[in-house]
């Protein structure tokens, strides 16, 4: 019988007295022995487990460092890829501001360095303000004709401004310098293109537009220098080795082709000569009231090129014109088509007004009234020493003389 079964008996209360307390003896044994090795002894197969287990915690801790490592990884590839994203950014920012910023800011504003006319031959170019310019001085300031202006940007609708005196005949060079900050023009020296102060010649007596105010207690006209005995005395005063500016206005207004042909009698056609031009609105009342406009039919300055088709003649100076076109100035016709483009490019181009701070003017009026009866002068400006001014002041054509030191 083997001890399983030896032990079954004894589970189902079959054995005998001495079977039966043998077997518990053994089990008491048993006990013991268990109770012994799991207090007092190392067990091997708990350190086998120890160890195993020891081991799997090492791994388990090396696989969590290696992943931490490639979680830092990846958050500084993260980290570098997002501060180049940024840093490019930040770069083109900075680098929009510097250049593409003050550029942008610029197309809102006047742009003088604007290119508006070039030469086929020799690809030299007019910009905006040396055009605009030309047409404003040579309309609206006797004897300060500029048609040169060097202009740079600054950004931001700001440009330095230079503007050269290229012709001169006292042999004096007044060059003029400043800023031109979003459309808002700032010379050093803001005497030279400045408009004289009102009109400076006096319109024939009956004249509508010759008013009450301007005349005397006898019903003579009153300009500038006082009457006209005042005025002419003035001249006596004058330096007999200097160049003056004069306003000198005429007995009758005269058209132009005649009123050329005196001046040409009195040899006064050369380049400071300025034609102040008589319009009048539909009740032939005079139109520019208080300002002085007209042209210079003889310029001295640079060539310049423009848009002829839209504005023919706009300047006498053209840089295309072939020689002799300085026979231009005893033409009638051409001088008229000149004044009326320079008309028209003034009414389509009024920055330049703005800037010069002129006065509004009715341009359509005035082309109306030159197309409906030629161009026609009633004064005229020149630069004259006294013994000529003191001729004129005894020639009937004439009926006042006013003058200015000249520039």
């Amino acid at each position: 019988m083997t001890y399983r079964e030896l032990l079954m008996l004894y589970k189902s209360g079959k054995l005998d007295e001495q079977s039966r307390k043998k077997v518990e003896a053994d089990i008491e044994r048993q006990d013991a022995i268990s109770d012994y090795l799991f207090n007092e002894s190392d067990i091997p197969d708990l350190d086998i487990c120890k160890k195993e287990k020891e081991n799997y915690d090492d791994a388990k801790d090396d696989t969590d460092e290696k992943f931490i490592r490639m979680i830092h990884r990846s958050i500084r590839r993260v980290f570098i890829k997002m501060g180049l994203i940024v840093g490019a950014v930040i770069l083109a920012v900075l680098l929009c501001v510097i250049f593409l910023l003050p550029s942008a800011v610029s197309l809102f504003y006047y742009d003088p360095t604007e290119t508006v006319g070039q030469n086929a031959q020799t690809g030299s170019e007019t910009n905006r303000m040396s055009l605009d310019l030309s047409v404003y001085t040579e309309m609206f300031l006797p004897g300060c004709y500029r048609n040169k202006v060097i202009a740079d940007s600054e950004g931001y609708g700001k440009y330095t401004i230079s503007i050269p005196q290229v012709a001169s005949y006292t042999g004096t060079f007044t060059d003029l310098t400043g800023t031109l900050e979003r459309g808002k023009l700032t010379l050093y020296n803001t005497n030279v293109l400045k408009a004289p102060a009102g009109n400076a010649f006096l319109l024939p007596a009956g004249t509508p537009g010759a008013t009450a105010s301007l005349q005397d207690e006898g019903g003579a006209l009153i300009g500038p220098a006082g009457t006209k005995e005042e005025a002419y005395a003035a001249l006596d005063a004058l330096d007999e080795d200097e160049w003056y500016l004069a306003y000198i206005s005429l007995a009758d207004i005269t058209d132009y082709e005649t009123f050329y042909r005196w001046l040409e009698e009195k040899k006064l056609t050369y380049g400071s000569l300025w034609c102040g031009v008589y319009t009048e609105d539909e009740n032939g009342v005079f139109l520019t009231g208080s300002d002085a406009v007209g042209f210079s039919p003889q310029l001295a300055g640079e060539c310049i090129d423009w848009d002829r088709n839209a504005y023919p003649k706009l300047s006498l100076l053209d840089n295309a014109a072939e020689d002799g076109h300085w026979d231009d100035a005893e033409n009638g016709e051409a001088m008229q088509t000149h004044f009326i483009s320079m008309l028209r490019y003034l009414k389509e181009h009024n920055d330049i007004m703005t800037i010069m701070n002129a006065g509004a003017l009715d341009f359509d009026g005035m082309i109306r009234s030159i197309e409906e009866n030629g161009l026609r002068i009633y004064g005229f400006a020149v630069g004259a020493k006294k013994d000529t001014l003191l001729c004129l002041s005894k020639d009937p054509a004439v009926s006042y003389i006013y003058t200015n030191a000249m520039i």
